[in-house]
C-alpha cells in the first residue's frame, strides 16, 4: 500500500546542482535511504516517479527533524510545484547496501 509522506511547500534549487523539496520526509519513517523509490503526485494530477538521490547530512543531527535529501539531476524545480505529494510507492522496496 502507498505510503504518503509529506505534501511540498517550497522547493530549493540548489546553484543547479541538485534540487530539494521541504518539510521533508517524516524522521519516523522506517528505512528511508539513498535510492529509495519516490512518488510524486504533483497538483495537475500527473504522476512522475523518482527516488532519493542523496539524504543530507545535517549537523548536528536532531531525530525530530524531517529528513532533508536531494533528488536525482534529471527533477527539476519545475517538476515539483508547491502542493506536490511525495509517496513511498505500493510495492517499493528500500535498497539495501550489500557492503553493510
Amino acid at each position: 500500500m502507498p505510503q504518503f509522506l509529506y505534501t511540498v511547500s517550497d522547493v530549493f534549487d540548489i546553484a543547479g546542482r541538485f534540487v530539494a523539496a521541504v518539510p521533508g520526509i517524516p524522521p519516523e519513517t522506517p528505512g528511508i535511504r539513498d535510492g529509495t523509490p519516490l512518488e510524486l503526485r504533483r497538483p495537475d494530477g500527473s504522476i512522475l516517479s523518482s527516488h532519493i538521490q542523496d539524504i543530507a547530512m545535517i549537523s548536528p543531527y536532531d531525530h525530530r527533524r524531517p529528513i532533508q535529501f536531494s533528488f536525482p539531476p534529471e527533477i527539476t524545480k519545475h517538476d515539483l510545484p508547491v502542493g506536490t505529494e511525495v509517496w513511498l510507492p505500493d510495492g517499493a522496496s528500500v535498497p539495501t547496501n550489500h557492503n553493510e
